[in-house]
């Protein structure tokens, strides 16, 4: 009888080992209830009894462990989410970024040009002639100014509104990543209630 007492105190001591290598206090506690229970059933139970439970595992120590696996499974799965996230939304920032760059560039470039043209038409007031090409020269340059600007106008807008929709993406991405990473806090509280 002693003999076979040790060998189910070994039992359990190397089935809690593992779960505690796994899942820590929860396991600890598991362990110290089941050996309280041991106790407890040892000193009513029959020799035949005693074989049957040292064989069979308890259910208790199995739907921990499988809180244990689920668990992992939930974290590594809020893991993932979150680290697929923050990839997207690093993307829609470089995106910004580029799209910033962008309408700065073009403003420049356009800038420029309407300078270039505005420039030309003082060059040509200052020439003093009263020649019909000259004046036809100025009223096609101011065409041209006014072209110009329209055109840069038009652009910039379209730039601004795709700027616009990033940005309104980005937030968006953001806030879906907050809330799955609520849904992931919750889910854990709710395995931490069970380990307790």
């Amino acid at each position: 009888m002693p003999q076979l007492n040790n060998f189910s105190m070994s039992v359990s001591i190397i089935s809690t080992t593992f779960l505690t290598l796994i899942s820590g206090y929860g396991a600890i506690k598991l362990y110290y209830n089941l050996r309280k229970q041991q106790k407890d059933s040892l000193s009513c139970q029959s020799l035949v009894q005693l074989k049957e439970i040292s064989l069979k595992p308890s259910l208790k120590c199995n739907e921990t462990e499988e809180l244990v696996i689920n668990y992992i499974k939930v974290q590594r799965d809020a893991i993932r989410t979150r680290n697929k996230y923050q990839k997207k939304l690093s993307n829609i920032l470089e995106e910004i970024e580029e799209l910033r760059e962008e309408i700065y560039n073009f403003e420049c470039q356009t800038t420029i040009k309407v300078h270039e043209i505005l420039d030309e038409i003082e060059a040509c007031q200052y020439l003093n002639f009263d020649s019909e090409s000259l004046l036809e020269h100025i009223e096609n340059l101011k065409l041209k100014l006014i072209e110009e600007e329209k055109i840069q106008n038009e652009t910039i807008e379209m730039l601004q509104i795709e700027l616009g929709h990033l940005i309104w993406r980005y937030r968006e991405l953001e806030i879906r990543e907050v809330q799955e990473w609520k849904c992931a806090e919750k889910i854990y509280k709710k395995f931490k209630v069970n380990f307790v």
